[in-house]
């Protein structure tokens, strides 16, 4: 597939190649970088933020030696333009850290392995996908995803060569989404076709689980409004977004150079990268001067478009608008969420929620999980709760600290316990309920991992009623406004955790701690988890006390 026209006629020569990254990069990011504004604070990356970053390495190191022992021979081509190009021309059947450039295309990247297809380009020149070493899940059981084919194998058969065309599509798994690895490995597909090498579409993920999973970036992938069809394949998606930060670029060294006063192209909208980004206590004043709507959960910048097309441009237009002329569920319910938060209320009752729907049993577990950065479970952690004997609880973890974590066993330990106190509630007649806060799936996620592995069914386990998602509940009844994330519900619910800095992210600093022996940090992460599973319970106790108090969202009175 042809990269698509430019989005506009801007002269682009003269900005600075972009990186693999760039498509994903928040755009006014990629401007302030070319034009930073006076007396920036360089913020420092959170800790847990460093801890990936390391973890990442690490793990990307480990993998590229399984690769290179499992090839035999895998030269290091980092920073050498000239060898990647030689090695290509040559058909070398895998090239590991490869440096291409792109002049024309303003492109400059470095993937982590160049494999060789069996089918040369229609001139005869070795055809090459892109493989990105990544230390996270790539595929994950359970439902159909939405990422187009997926094929799977062992990472290491890349030594034999690989033909997508006959690698078994995966039954089950699919490949979750990242669109950040999608759009670096059309980055690279875009480099592969401007020397020449490209092939059909095909590029790899190597996982945390070794898996390589492969991926068509021509299928149909990211949904879009502007987008008549639905659905743009990732290389389209990647054109456009692509495109869009070229021009940002082009504009920005135009304004440096004194060549143009124009306006940027963009204005600060919030996005994922603002909690780690060195401009953010520039943005973040703007954005709140603006009312911008990005402030919203859910509002993308397409969206933010969208609304601004028809005349909503502020969070405060938006609350006040007719939801009945909103185009979308999803815009409506964003409208919602600029009625809390302009009106000042923590906590209110989702639109048409009119009765409480909130599953209780005579015998209740909370469960939580904590997992490593490469997506082990290390700690399952349960409250068990008897709501006929005064409500008594205890705290039960089932946890492995050690350098060489068994996740496996630590799963079977903590499920065999599970299911044997559900049979003793059912044993005694009694009924039973076990409740996880999974707003990203992560509990089911992990037990459909495991389950399989160990050789235990947990589907019908999580199909039945017994199994309980509490963030699934809360957000078909109350709204914060914001996020829905168990720290921000549970506190504005009166909960607080022990720990002055609760959080996933902390706890990957922590585990690190007590994997080398610190004991303090191990019962900080159990003390942590416990916190997390009485939290869970704790929402669940208050919905069910002031579930009438709660003021209905289309109550509210927002500010003009």
């Amino acid at each position: 597939m042809s990269a698509a026209k430019p989005l506009s006629n801007r002269d682009v020569r003269r900005a600075p190649l972009l990186d693999a990254r760039a498509a994903t990069r928040c755009p006014l990011r990629t401007h302030l970088m070319i034009e930073p504004p006076e007396h920036v604070v360089e913020q420092p990356l959170p800790v847990d933020v460093l801890v990936r970053i390391e973890e990442g390495r690490a793990f990307e190191d480990q993998v590229m030696a399984e690769v290179a022992a499992a090839v035999g021979d895998l030269p290091d081509l980092t920073g050498d333009e000239a060898g990647t190009l030689a090695a290509m021309a040559e058909g070398v059947p895998v090239i590991a850290q490869a440096e291409l450039r792109d002049h024309a295309g303003r492109r400059t990247g470095r993937p982590d392995l160049l494999v060789g297809l069996p089918h040369p380009t229609t001139d005869g020149r070795t055809a090459y996908m892109p493989v990105e070493v990544k230390a996270h899940l790539v595929t994950a059981g359970g439902k159909s995803g939405s990422l187009g084919p997926l094929r799977a194998c062992a990472h290491t058969d890349v030594a034999g060569g690989i033909d997508p065309a006959t690698v078994a599509e995966v039954e089950g798994p699919w490949t979750r989404k990242r669109p950040d690895d999608l759009l670096q490995l059309a980055h690279y597909h875009r480099l592969l076709e401007h020397h020449g090498h490209a092939g059909p579409g095909w590029a790899g993920v190597i996982g945390s689980d070794r898996t390589l999973a492969l991926v068509d970036l021509t299928a149909p992938t990211f949904q879009s409004w502007r987008n008549v069809s639905g659905r743009w394949s990732t290389l389209e998606k990647y054109d456009r977004e692509f495109g869009f930060r070229l021009d940002v670029a082009a504009l920005a060294t135009d304004r440096v150079d004194g060549l143009t006063d124009e306006d940027p192209l963009v204005v600060p909208a919030r996005s994922s990268e603002c909690d780690r980004c060195r401009f953010e206590g520039v943005c973040a004043p703007r954005m709140e001067d603006a009312d911008e709507l990005t402030l919203l959960p859910k509002v993308t910048w397409d969206v933010r478009q969208r609304l601004h097309a028809s005349g909503l441009t502020t969070r405060s237009a938006l609350a006040l608008a007719d939801p009945v002329t909103l185009p979308t569920n999803a815009i409506r319910e964003a409208a919602d969420h600029a009625r809390v938060q302009t009106s000042g209320v923590s906590l209110a009752r989702v639109r048409g929620a009119d009765r409480l729907s909130l599953p209780r049993a005579d015998v209740e577990v909370d469960v939580d999980m904590e997992s490593t950065p490469d997506g082990r479970v290390y700690l399952w952690g349960c409250l068990v709760t008897d709501t006929l004997d005064g409500a008594s609880s205890r705290y039960v973890p089932f946890a492995d600290f050690s350098a060489d974590l068994d996740d496996s066993a630590v799963f079977v330990e903590f499920w065999d316990w599970l299911q044997g106190v559900r049979s003793s509630a059912i044993d005694a007649e009694r009924s039973f309920a076990a409740y996880c806060w999974a707003g990203g799936g992560a509990e089911d996620r992990y037990l459909r991992l495991y389950g399989p592995r160990v050789g235990v069914d947990v589907e019908a386990f999580i199909g039945s009623p017994e199994w309980v998602d509490l963030h699934r509940v809360a957000r078909a009844h109350v709204t914060t406004g914001g996020s829905l994330g168990l720290k921000v519900v549970a506190e504005r619910m009166g909960f607080a955790w022990r720990d002055d800095e609760p959080g996933g992210g902390q706890s990957m600093v922590w585990y690190a701690d007590a994997v080398a022996g610190d004991n303090r940090q191990r019962q900080r992460l159990l003390d942590y988890n416990a916190d997390d599973v009485a939290a869970t319970r704790w929402v669940r106790e208050h919905l069910a006390r002031t579930w009438e108090d709660l003021p209905r969202v289309e109550d509210l009175t927002p500010s003009a």
